[in-house]
């Protein structure tokens, strides 16, 4: 359901432009599909947010390649709870992404 979204990543280089169209393609697929809606608003902010903190400076391969790989494991859990069809399974994950993206944030800010 989400490989969508690591598809436009890896198309665009994982580039601003690339988290940028993944942002946007992520806040699409939630009106597209509502029983999905809060995993891709989760999907959509992590995407915005790699936009709004890297948007005016250069990256670094390293950057590049750790933010990809972190932006990978939140799709891939999802994923696989999605996968699942149990709902308590979803949610768990749901909640699992979100505390991540907003510890990560944290620290991003932090530093």
């Amino acid at each position: 359901m989400f490989t969508s979204l690591m598809d436009i990543l890896k198309d665009h280089g994982q580039s601003i432009l690339a988290y940028r169209k993944c942002s946007e393609a992520a806040f699409r697929l939630a009106v597209q599909d509502p029983k999905h809606a809060a995993a891709c608003l989760v999907l959509g902010t992590a995407a915005q947010d790699f936009v709004d903190t890297f948007e005016r400076m250069p990256l670094s391969q390293a950057i590049v390649r750790e933010e990809f790989l972190r932006f990978g494991q939140y799709l891939t859990t999802l994923q696989a709870a999605h996968a699942s069809g149990i709902l308590q399974d979803e949610i768990t994950a749901l909640n699992d992404v979100a505390t991540a993206i907003i510890q990560h944030r944290s620290r991003a800010h932090d530093a």
